[in-house]
């Protein structure tokens, strides 16, 4: 049986990309893949999301390090790891560790996979992640996306000598009976409070929203660096007694089932899990459009409703359409659930034997 090692760099945080990561990780182990999960480094031996048993779990160090101070040090205990477990296939678990990675690989046998999490264009203000890309493209044996419009962007930006293979995230639990409560008054938000997730521009489209809506509620769940300006904006839009935020939890599909809405404000994705897990519970969704993925989730008008990027007065009248309009809140639903199979684990983790048994 062929081995292969994900590389990451912490599964200790709990945001999207670890829970997907982890989400395909277990389950090509549970099928009797020889899968080894390879931290950069852990500060203690738990996950924020449970690891199956099967998974064999290292860390290079158990304490963070300067990246850029221990750069060759990291690509030397890398090239060292991967020779003596003698791996077959390498899966970097976002392109910038393909910084790592593909030195650290040169002259290996490895077949080595750089797996995109957000899209091309998308750099979060980092040179180095630009970078990482074309080095991925020129470098890895196979990058992998998260959509088709992705994969369009890399073969037109990078011109890659590396394969470019589209794989959708699955859904990571087992989808629900239809159970969609239209009377349920919540407007749903969930990511880490950061600049890429757009909860700014919530936070401004919701004002605009009570101003015609004030028996509804927006419940944002996560945390992150803009935490504390998020919540002195609630402050300063007088909006406090309508947004109430929650900490991050393993158990999100009690917030799912609680909504009667959920709403992405991303300025940039790569494919968005709230989405996928949203249409799994039935939820309708308003969202951006931005890049990547939202459109290849949420069928306009079908669906749900998607507004043009970072346009808050559309999204606010879109909120607003969706919460007026009960019935139109029920045949999204529909549609949404209806949609979510093509997303179901077994058909993605499929694409993923076939590229670690190569």
């Amino acid at each position: 049986m062929k081995k292969a090692c994900f590389i990451i760099n912490n599964m200790g945080s709990g945001g999207g990309t670890e829970r997907v990561a982890l989400t395909i990780i277990n389950a090509l182990a549970e099928k009797g893949h020889d899968i080894t999960l390879l931290n950069l480094w852990q500060d203690d031996d738990m996950a924020f999301f449970n690891i199956s048993s099967k998974v064999k779990v290292s860390c290079l160090s158990t304490s963070k390090t300067s990246f850029y101070l221990s750069y060759f040090s990291i690509v030397k205990k890398i090239r060292n790891f991967v020779k003596v477990h003698n791996f077959d296939t390498v899966i970097n678990v976002e392109s910038t560790l393909s910084l790592f990675i593909a030195p650290a690989l040169c002259a290996n046998k490895a077949w080595h996979v750089n797996w995109e999490h957000y899209n091309f264009t998308a750099n979060g203000g980092s040179k180095l992640r630009t970078i990482s890309r074309y080095i991925a493209a020129w470098m890895a044996d196979t990058v992998v996306t998260l959509t088709h419009r992705d994969a369009d962007i890399w073969k037109k930006r990078a011109r890659p000598r590396a394969e470019i293979l589209p794989i959708n995230n699955p859904l990571p639990f087992a989808q629900e009976a239809y159970n969609y409560n239209p009377d349920a008054k919540v407007v749903l938000a969930v990511g880490r409070l950061s600049y890429q997730k757009g909860f700014d521009s919530l936070l401004s489209a919701w004002k605009e929203v009570t101003r015609d809506v004030q028996d509804w509620q927006l419940r944002i769940v996560g945390n992150g660096e803009d935490e504390t300006s998020l919540r002195a904006q609630v402050g300063k839009l007088e909006i406090t007694n309508s947004v109430t935020f929650f900490p991050p939890t393993k158990n999100i599909e009690t917030h799912y089932r609680e909504a009667g809405i959920y709403c992405m404000s991303s300025r940039f994705e790569g494919l968005p899990m709230v989405l996928i897990e949203a249409n799994s519970y039935g939820l309708p969704i308003v969202s951006f459009n931005c890049l990547t993925g939202p459109s290849e989730v949420v069928e306009n008008n079908v669906s749900g409703l998607l507004a043009a990027p970072e346009n808050i007065d559309e999204l606010a009248e879109k909120l607003k359409y969706m919460i007026k309009h009960r019935s139109e809140r029920i045949k999204f639903s529909k549609a949404a659930y209806d949609s979510s199979p093509k997303f179901k684990l077994d058909n993605i983790i499929k694409q993923w034997e076939e590229l670690i048994n190569r």
